[in-house]
């Protein structure tokens, strides 16, 4: 049927379709626009809709010409209610590549989705440290790094790194600038092929027509090899690799093998990486039969994560296609970060014209951590292409926190095989909306000897001493309260003396200069003082809270930075005499601090008050019956807005740390001391390692070695130290700068 017969009797169509249908509607008619291109559609298909009925009427033309001119015309029937073209969709963009269907696992950690939103682009650089890449190779020779500071093949060192010709990288195995593998012993099939069969997963070229598409598509390959012909390496030429990446400007760091030493060399450099915002994934490693538990086999450099708990290496682990943990894969609560597929994957591998073994482009059938790995390292890419401005220390919680659960496929092993499996549609999308984190510093640790010792101040940041001064004379040995916080980039400890001198506070910076000196009680009072610092009215100004110590009455004195006094007034009856313990925090996410304290004897009844006196919540943590000496520390542990309140027993053996909510339901618990050694513990709260979140800052008590150890709010042990000489045993007060 010609097109311009079909134009003018349409409409007497329409209206006998109408006539029988019944009533209209008014409803308007839908516009398009009009413009010379339309979107991707049926050709010659539009779409119709009359305004009594609920059916779509296709009709078909025989092509796109005039089709423009059709849909203004049916739009201007009073009778219509929609016309337009019928459009194409795609439910996810599909690569062209030859062998696509054979990547089973691009579907399982759903990539087509993620590409939907991105392929990535050429600005993030990663390093693939193996056994060598085939830079000529035709799905990967586009995508290879050149060091644009480099004339290739000129003999000469142009931009002074110490390595000549290094255009395509560096060979640390034979010192030399050929980063391609080479056919001479000793070699292997697998270490020829290792390192280019990694750089396929990670970074293939895709959708153009050949061969696979890598998780990134246009990411950069720096080509550094580390790993002989045979696919082995040492510690030095890895770590020579590594620092030549960081130095180079690589972004990711792909590490795909593994041994057993736990090498200091090995470890500075991966630290030096890590300093300097480099993302390093390694594999978890294989073993022939069942895969290892790497809480008691620790495998590196996939467990090299630092001494205070920074996670300076994202550890791989595999599993199947039915996301069950493939057996060669080891685990381990303590290394293993994430898991993705890891077996019967198809890649590229080196191609050797010359000889018959390795005349092919792609293999299937690579099985191992190996080709788990690189799926990270691709994934970070993609979101490093999508949000360049996102730190890789915010990418990496990206990614580990949008995974898939696999526990029900490992039902004995929850918890071992890293946060699930990698998803990379979760990742990418939550990148989209993810707010770049600012740099934090982590919090200072403040210390001082509870008793035996003089009035020793150490300040400690992640476990390395800052600065140390004594608060008070050195002979004296009542112990002291403390306090800390920043204002000005001025880090300020405040200090109350301990029984048996005067009732002073002392603000110090953490030059040693004192600032300020108040007297908290009258002058003959010798019970000491316990403080806190914190902002607990609307003045935006730092209040000291204070409080008398054994012997004192319940009064609850609160000063400005000068001395003067804002607020007074009693936590329990006036007359008891037996000191209290105070902690401060925003218990009702009203952006003010409460006040919390508990007696240091008696009945241990937590109260919760706010800057006038008023009482805003009680309860009994360990029930009403219970007599004994409580130390408290408080803070918003899970970042949604409400304090927790952390309990310690501040005697007798084996302490056990309790943590309630605001509403003083119990939370959880766990022993921070193996050893029934020693008497109660001393506790404070703040982000000590920078990830964002409070820690829980547990000082060892009375009898034990003078340790300060940092647990996360799971009781996970992420920091230990030694805060004095290891003989001394009169227990460790701690507090964490606000």
């Amino acid at each position: 049927m010609k097109i311009k017969k079909i134009k003018f009797l349409l409409p007497y169509c329409l209206i006998i379709i109408l006539l029988i249908l019944g009533n209209f509607f008014s409803i308007p008619v839908k516009a398009i626009s009009a413009s010379n291109i339309l979107p991707p559609h049926q050709s010659g298909e539009l779409l119709i809709k009359l305004k009594n009925s609920q059916q779509i009427y296709k009709f078909k033309f025989q092509n796109d010409n005039e089709l423009q001119e059709l849909i203004k015309f049916y739009q201007e029937q009073k009778d219509v209610e929609l016309v337009e073209p019928n459009y194409l969709y795609q439910a996810a963009l599909i690569p062209n590549d030859q062998y696509y269907d054979e990547q089973w696992y691009l579907e399982k950690i759903q990539a087509p989705n993620a590409w939907n939103i991105t392929t990535g682009t050429n600005l993030p650089i990663i390093a693939i440290i193996d056994s060598g890449v085939d830079i000529d190779h035709p799905d990967l020779k586009n995508n290879i790094w050149t060091n644009s500071k480099e004339i290739a093949n000129n003999g000469i060192d142009d931009d002074q790194n110490g390595f000549t010709d290094d255009f395509y990288g560096w060979d640390f195995v034979d010192n030399n600038n050929n980063v391609k593998p080479t056919i001479k012993e000793p070699y292997s099939d697998i270490g020829l092929k290792h390192g280019t069969v990694v750089a396929g997963v990670v970074a293939a070229e895709g959708g153009n027509k050949e061969g696979v598409a890598g998780i990134s598509w246009h990411a950069k390959i720096m080509v550094i090899k580390a790993l002989d012909n045979a696919g082995v390496g040492d510690t030095l030429t890895v770590s020579k690799a590594i620092d030549y990446a960081r130095v180079m400007g690589a972004n990711i760091i792909n590490l795909s093998f593994v041994g057993e030493g736990n090498s200091q060399t090995l470890e500075t450099a991966i630290k030096q990486a890590y300093e300097a915002d480099i993302m390093v994934v390694a594999a978890a490693g294989n073993e022939v039969k069942d895969g290892v538990n790497m809480n008691t086999s620790p495998r590196y450099p996939a467990c090299h994560n630092g001494p205070n708990g920074d996670n300076w290496v994202i550890a791989v682990g595999s599993l199947d296609a039915n996301d069950v943990k493939a057996s060669f894969s080891n685990y381990g609560s303590n290394c293993l970060d994430i898991s993705a597929p890891g077996v019967g994957i198809f890649s590229t591998v080196y191609y050797n014209n010359n000889n018959d073994k390795y005349k092919k482009y792609y293999e299937r059938g690579w099985t191992g951590t190996s080709v788990s790995a690189p799926q990270i390292a691709g994934a970070a890419a993609l979101i490093k292409s999508l949000r360049p401005e996102l730190p890789f220390n915010q990418i990496k919680k990206i990614i580990l926190q949008n995974t898939d659960n696999i526990d029900e496929t490992n039902k004995n092993l929850k918890g071992f095989l890293g946060n699930g499996r990698l998803n990379l549609i979760k990742s990418i999308s939550n990148a989209l909306m993810a707010t770049p984190e600012t740099s934090i510093q982590p919090k200072r640790i403040i210390t001082s000897p509870v008793s035996a010792g003089g009035p020793h101040i150490k300040i400690f940041r992640k476990g390395i001493l800052e600065q140390q001064f004594f608060a008070h004379d050195e002979k004296f040995r009542g112990g002291l309260s403390l306090a800390g916080y920043t204002t000005n980039e001025q880090l300020k400890i405040v200090v109350g003396l301990g029984k048996g001198t005067y009732p002073w506070i002392k603000i110090f910076s953490n030059t040693n200069t004192l600032i300020e000196k108040m007297s908290a009680f009258a002058e003959n009072f010798r019970g000491g003082v316990e403080v806190t610092a914190g902002q607990v009215n609307a003045d935006k100004e730092i209040e000291i809270v204070a409080t008398a110590g054994v012997s004192g009455g319940p009064q609850i004195r609160i000063f400005n930075e000068l001395g003067l006094v804002k607020s007074s007034w009693f936590a329990f009856d006036k007359k008891e005499r037996t000191g209290l313990n105070l902690t401060l925090s925003d218990m009702d996410r009203d952006g003010l601090e409460e006040i919390i304290v508990v007696r240091k004897s008696g009945l241990s009844e937590i109260k919760i008050f706010d800057f006038w006196g008023n009482l805003k919540k009680s309860f009994y943590p360990y029930g009403n019956k219970f007599y004994g000496s409580l130390n408290i520390a408080s803070g918003d542990l899970d970042n949604d807005g409400f304090g927790e309140i952390v309990t310690v027993k501040s005697t007798g053996v084996n302490p056990e740390i309790k943590i309630f909510d605001h509403e003083g339901k119990l939370k959880s618990s766990f022993f921070p001391f193996v050893k029934k050694t020693g008497n109660g513990a001393n506790i404070a709260l703040g982000d000590v390692n920078g990830d964002g979140l409070k820690d829980i800052v547990v000082g060892s008590g009375i009898g034990m070695e003078p340790q300060v150890k940092v647990f996360n709010m799971n009781g996970v042990l992420e920091l230990n130290f030694l805060a004095y000489d290891k003989r001394f045993r009169g227990g460790v007060k701690v507090a964490v700068e606000k």
